[in-house]
């Protein structure tokens, strides 16, 4: 008696990237991202991909995975990326073409073949707080000498305010070439690694964050931290003030 074994989620984001390049075409001119964060860190997408300047975000759903989750994950995506792909086992995919916008694109996979249940299209991301927070704070403090936006001090809050004052196009052309810049060398050592074969699941290393760029997240994690208590110590002094106003009044 033989037993089914489930593909993992590596196995399946190497199918997933296999179609990509034989598909779609992807090299090395296009940017490809195993588990980019967005929102403070506060999400973590399976595979991001930059090509032709648009931004597109993977979510993958494994027989092994539940749906709960889903449809969170997807608004947040949609903020940052021009188009959500969600690419899903067979058993989830009534469910996922449910509970996701019909913009949104549903892909089945199984035995890593990949067929298209819903296209899905694109929408451009031109939200100016969303594409700031896809910039480290080094990327925004670079950015505001570019634009010559002159800032009170150089801390995370205080740039992505000033910054809210540049063109929008502007914001989005800086983000895309900030993240290629920064995961330039690791695509191009996969793309090196793979050359004309297909991607595997050990591959996938070569497309991850280095450690001193997760320390370089972490750091941004905590001045936006910083910046929130910061926040709400002058509310506080502001309260405390009308509350003194009133008492002597």
């Amino acid at each position: 008696m033989s037993l089914f074994k489930m593909p993992l989620e590596p196995e399946l984001k190497s199918n997933i990237i296999n179609h990509l390049i034989d598909e779609w075409g992807i090299g090395t001119h296009d940017l490809i991202i195993n588990e980019f964060t967005v929102g403070d860190l506060s999400r973590r997408v399976d595979l991001a991909l930059i090509k032709s300047n648009r931004l597109f975000a993977f979510e993958v759903k494994s027989d092994a995975d539940s749906l709960v989750r889903l449809q969170g994950q997807v608004d947040k995506y949609l903020t940052y990326f021009d188009k959500v792909i969600v690419v899903t086992a067979p058993k989830h995919t009534r469910k996922a073409l449910e509970i996701t916008p019909l913009h949104v694109a549903i892909w089945e996979i199984s035995n890593g073949k990949i067929s298209i249940k819903r296209k899905g299209r694109i929408k451009a991301v031109n939200s100016k707080k969303e594409l700031i927070e896809m910039m480290t704070a080094v990327e925004l403090r670079k950015l505001a000498r570019q634009l010559d936006i002159k800032t009170l001090n150089i801390r995370r809050k205080t740039l992505e305010t000033a910054l809210m004052l540049a063109p929008c196009y502007k914001l989005r052309d800086s983000a895309i070439n900030f993240i290629k810049n920064r995961y330039k060398s690791r695509n191009d050592k996969f793309f090196e690694k793979i050359c004309e074969g297909n991607s595997t699941p050990d591959d996938l290393e070569y497309l991850k964050l280095s450690r001193r760029n997760v320390k370089t997240a972490e750091v941004i994690n905590i001045e936006c931290f910083i910046s929130a208590l910061e926040e709400l110590k002058s509310a506080h002094e502001k309260n405390h003030k009308v509350t003194n106003m009133v008492v002597n009044v």
